[in-house]
Protein backbone atom coordinates (compact mmCIF):
# COMPACT_ATOMS: atom_id res chain seq x y z
CA UNK A 1 0.00 0.00 0.00
CA UNK A 2 0.91 2.88 -0.67
CA UNK A 3 1.72 6.42 1.93
CA UNK A 4 -1.56 8.35 -0.27
CA UNK A 5 -3.32 5.12 0.55
CA UNK A 6 -3.20 5.44 3.99
CA UNK A 7 -3.10 8.58 4.50
CA UNK A 8 -6.95 8.69 2.94
CA UNK A 9 -7.96 5.61 5.33
CA UNK A 10 -6.44 7.59 8.12
CA UNK A 11 -8.37 10.56 7.17
CA UNK A 12 -11.35 8.49 6.50
CA UNK A 13 -11.32 7.45 10.05
CA UNK A 14 -10.68 10.52 11.59
CA UNK A 15 -12.84 12.42 9.62
CA UNK A 16 -15.61 9.91 11.24
CA UNK A 17 -15.14 10.33 14.55
CA UNK A 18 -12.06 8.02 15.05
CA UNK A 19 -10.11 11.43 16.40
CA UNK A 20 -13.13 11.27 18.67
CA UNK A 21 -13.25 7.78 19.63
CA UNK A 22 -9.99 7.94 20.69
CA UNK A 23 -10.29 11.04 22.54
CA UNK A 24 -12.82 9.35 24.08
CA UNK A 25 -11.15 5.91 24.91
CA UNK A 26 -8.15 8.16 26.33
CA UNK A 27 -10.43 10.26 28.68
CA UNK A 28 -12.37 7.04 30.11
CA UNK A 29 -9.07 5.18 31.16
CA UNK A 30 -8.16 8.15 33.10
CA UNK A 31 -11.55 8.79 34.34
CA UNK A 32 -11.49 5.21 35.34
CA UNK A 33 -8.00 5.68 36.72
CA UNK A 34 -9.19 8.42 38.93
CA UNK A 35 -12.23 6.99 40.00
CA UNK A 36 -10.26 3.60 40.91
CA UNK A 37 -7.80 5.87 42.94
CA UNK A 38 -10.88 7.15 44.93
CA UNK A 39 -12.02 4.04 45.73
CA UNK A 40 -8.94 3.39 47.24
CA UNK A 41 -8.35 6.26 49.23
CA UNK A 42 -12.02 5.23 50.89
CA UNK A 43 -11.07 1.87 50.92
CA UNK A 44 -8.04 2.92 53.52
CA UNK A 45 -9.89 5.79 55.82
CA UNK A 46 -12.78 2.84 56.01
CA UNK A 47 -9.67 0.26 57.08
CA UNK A 48 -8.13 2.98 59.41
CA UNK A 49 -11.04 3.80 61.01
CA UNK A 50 -11.81 0.04 61.21
CA UNK A 51 -8.21 0.18 63.36
CA UNK A 52 -9.34 2.65 65.31
CA UNK A 53 -12.44 1.30 65.97
CA UNK A 54 -11.35 -2.18 67.02
CA UNK A 55 -7.99 -0.60 68.74
CA UNK A 56 -10.56 1.16 71.10
CA UNK A 57 -13.07 -2.07 71.61
CA UNK A 58 -9.44 -3.98 72.39
CA UNK A 59 -8.50 -0.72 74.27
CA UNK A 60 -11.88 -0.30 76.14
CA UNK A 61 -12.33 -4.44 77.18
CA UNK A 62 -8.85 -4.37 78.47
CA UNK A 63 -9.08 -1.69 80.74
CA UNK A 64 -12.79 -2.69 81.82
CA UNK A 65 -11.29 -6.29 82.83
CA UNK A 66 -8.28 -4.82 84.82
CA UNK A 67 -10.54 -2.71 86.51
CA UNK A 68 -12.71 -5.62 87.65
CA UNK A 69 -9.29 -7.73 88.71
CA UNK A 70 -8.39 -4.96 90.37
CA UNK A 71 -11.12 -4.90 92.60
CA UNK A 72 -11.09 -8.82 93.51
CA UNK A 73 -7.05 -8.20 94.09
CA UNK A 74 -8.20 -5.58 96.62
CA UNK A 75 -10.86 -8.02 98.17
CA UNK A 76 -8.31 -10.90 98.43
CA UNK A 77 -5.49 -8.52 100.31
CA UNK A 78 -8.63 -7.46 102.50
CA UNK A 79 -9.15 -10.52 103.63
CA UNK A 80 -5.23 -12.03 103.63
CA UNK A 81 -5.34 -9.50 105.93
CA UNK A 82 -7.90 -9.53 108.05
CA UNK A 83 -7.08 -13.25 108.52
CA UNK A 84 -3.75 -12.18 110.23
CA UNK A 85 -5.66 -9.73 112.35
CA UNK A 86 -7.30 -12.27 113.77
CA UNK A 87 -4.59 -14.49 114.60
CA UNK A 88 -2.61 -11.56 115.77
CA UNK A 89 -5.50 -11.13 118.15
CA UNK A 90 -5.80 -14.65 119.21
CA UNK A 91 -2.24 -15.21 119.44
CA UNK A 92 -0.44 -11.77 119.47
CA UNK A 93 1.94 -13.82 116.27
CA UNK A 94 0.95 -11.63 113.16
CA UNK A 95 1.82 -12.86 109.83
CA UNK A 96 3.99 -16.14 110.53
CA UNK A 97 1.33 -18.67 109.25
CA UNK A 98 0.74 -18.77 105.39
CA UNK A 99 -2.48 -17.80 103.96
CA UNK A 100 -5.21 -20.73 103.23
CA UNK A 101 -4.05 -22.01 99.74
CA UNK A 102 -7.21 -21.39 98.13
CA UNK A 103 -6.58 -17.51 99.10
CA UNK A 104 -3.02 -17.81 97.93
CA UNK A 105 -3.40 -19.31 94.89
CA UNK A 106 -6.11 -16.66 93.84
CA UNK A 107 -3.67 -13.98 94.81
CA UNK A 108 -1.03 -15.30 92.82
CA UNK A 109 -3.95 -15.59 89.74
CA UNK A 110 -4.77 -12.37 90.48
CA UNK A 111 -1.47 -11.17 90.35
CA UNK A 112 -0.24 -12.41 86.85
CA UNK A 113 -3.52 -11.82 85.14
CA UNK A 114 -3.15 -8.15 85.86
CA UNK A 115 0.18 -7.92 84.81
CA UNK A 116 -0.82 -9.68 81.81
CA UNK A 117 -3.12 -7.16 81.04
CA UNK A 118 -1.67 -4.14 82.24
CA UNK A 119 1.29 -5.00 79.11
CA UNK A 120 -1.42 -4.17 76.97
CA UNK A 121 -2.80 -0.83 78.20
CA UNK A 122 -1.77 1.92 75.55
CA UNK A 123 -1.15 4.89 78.27
CA UNK A 124 2.14 4.44 79.42
CA UNK A 125 0.89 6.72 82.51
CA UNK A 126 -1.99 4.34 83.57
CA UNK A 127 0.35 0.87 82.92
CA UNK A 128 3.02 2.87 85.30
CA UNK A 129 -0.21 3.71 88.16
CA UNK A 130 -1.18 0.09 87.91
CA UNK A 131 2.38 -1.20 88.16
CA UNK A 132 3.41 0.53 91.19
CA UNK A 133 -0.06 0.03 93.20
CA UNK A 134 0.93 -3.66 92.41
CA UNK A 135 4.55 -3.59 93.95
CA UNK A 136 2.83 -1.94 96.89
CA UNK A 137 -0.17 -4.93 96.99
CA UNK A 138 2.77 -7.54 96.65
CA UNK A 139 4.67 -5.82 98.91
CA UNK A 140 1.81 -6.01 101.19
CA UNK A 141 1.40 -9.64 100.95
CA UNK A 142 5.02 -10.54 101.78
CA UNK A 143 4.95 -8.10 105.31
CA UNK A 144 6.49 -10.53 107.41
CA UNK A 145 9.84 -10.88 105.74
CA UNK A 146 12.48 -12.42 107.90
CA UNK A 147 10.96 -13.10 111.55
CA UNK A 148 12.71 -12.69 114.53
CA UNK A 149 11.31 -13.29 117.92
CA UNK A 150 8.87 -11.07 119.36
CA UNK A 151 8.69 -8.88 116.17
CA UNK A 152 5.14 -9.74 115.79
CA UNK A 153 4.27 -5.90 116.52
CA UNK A 154 6.78 -4.27 114.61
CA UNK A 155 5.64 -6.61 111.57
CA UNK A 156 2.23 -5.81 112.00
CA UNK A 157 2.69 -2.24 112.23
CA UNK A 158 4.73 -2.27 109.03
CA UNK A 159 1.41 -4.44 107.56
CA UNK A 160 -0.44 -1.16 108.57
CA UNK A 161 1.39 1.19 106.93
CA UNK A 162 1.55 -0.54 103.65
CA UNK A 163 -2.23 -0.54 104.06
CA UNK A 164 -2.22 2.75 103.79
CA UNK A 165 -0.17 3.22 101.10
CA UNK A 166 -2.54 0.74 99.32
CA UNK A 167 -5.46 2.63 100.48
CA UNK A 168 -3.60 6.23 99.25
CA UNK A 169 -2.70 4.94 95.71
CA UNK A 170 -6.13 3.68 95.10
CA UNK A 171 -8.37 6.29 94.69
CA UNK A 172 -6.48 7.92 92.33
CA UNK A 173 -5.56 5.01 90.30
CA UNK A 174 -9.73 4.28 89.95
CA UNK A 175 -10.16 7.40 89.13
CA UNK A 176 -7.71 7.47 86.44
CA UNK A 177 -8.85 4.10 85.07
CA UNK A 178 -12.65 5.69 85.41
CA UNK A 179 -11.64 8.11 82.91
CA UNK A 180 -9.66 6.37 80.43
CA UNK A 181 -12.50 3.28 80.82
CA UNK A 182 -15.05 6.59 79.70
CA UNK A 183 -12.64 7.63 76.95
CA UNK A 184 -13.24 4.37 75.00
CA UNK A 185 -16.55 5.18 74.83
CA UNK A 186 -17.51 7.59 71.81
CA UNK A 187 -20.81 10.14 73.68
CA UNK A 188 -19.20 10.33 76.51
CA UNK A 189 -18.27 13.22 78.77
CA UNK A 190 -14.58 12.84 77.64
CA UNK A 191 -15.51 11.98 73.85
CA UNK A 192 -18.49 13.94 73.23
CA UNK A 193 -20.03 13.00 69.55
CA UNK A 194 -20.50 15.48 66.78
Amino acid sequence: MSTQTWIAIVAVILGSGGLSALGGYLLAGRNEEKRDERAAQRDREALRERQKDEGRVFQRDTLLEIHDLLYRLNRNAGRSRHIDEMRYRETGKYGRELSPDDLSDEFSELVGSVNRLRVRIFDRDMRDLIDRYMATVISSSTSGGQRQDRDDAAVRARAERIEQQILVQWEPLEEALGTLIRSQFPGSDLTPLG
